[in-house]
């Protein structure tokens, strides 16, 4: 995870697995993608784990 600087043990033992999924939405997308939605495909991600 070191685009958000932490190491491998605070993402395994300090970190809730939806702050991580939240965290991951955050990433703006380069993609040349016309998406509907507008959203970042690690965002579409997100937004499906937390409809399950």
């Amino acid at each position: 995870m070191k685009y958000f600087r932490m190491s491998w043990d605070e993402i395994m033992h300090e970190r809730s697995w939806a702050n991580i999924c939240m965290l991951m939405a955050t990433i703006p997308d380069h993609s040349v993608d016309n998406e509907s939605d507008g959203l970042s495909p690690a965002a579409r991600m997100a937004n499906s784990l937390m409809q399950q």
